[in-house]
């Protein structure tokens, strides 16, 4: 069995994008629908995000 999942872009407000979303089963029954909002993050804040937990998973194998 698949599930259809579709989105429907409604709008973008500086850093966040807004959308519609909706799932059907193979069958055409709606499993669910709602919205989701997607926060866009500088590269920057991503670089270092990353770079943190790289450092704590290094700690971590390290301490055993």
């Amino acid at each position: 069995m698949w599930i259809d999942f579709t989105t429907h872009y409604t709008r973008t407000d500086k850093n966040r994008i807004y959308v519609q979303c909706k799932a059907v089963s193979q069958l055409h029954d709606l499993i669910g629908e709602g919205h989701t909002t997607q926060v866009v993050l500088p590269k920057t804040k991503l670089q270092t995000n990353f770079a943190t937990l790289q450092q704590r998973s290094a700690d971590h194998q390290e301490a055993g």
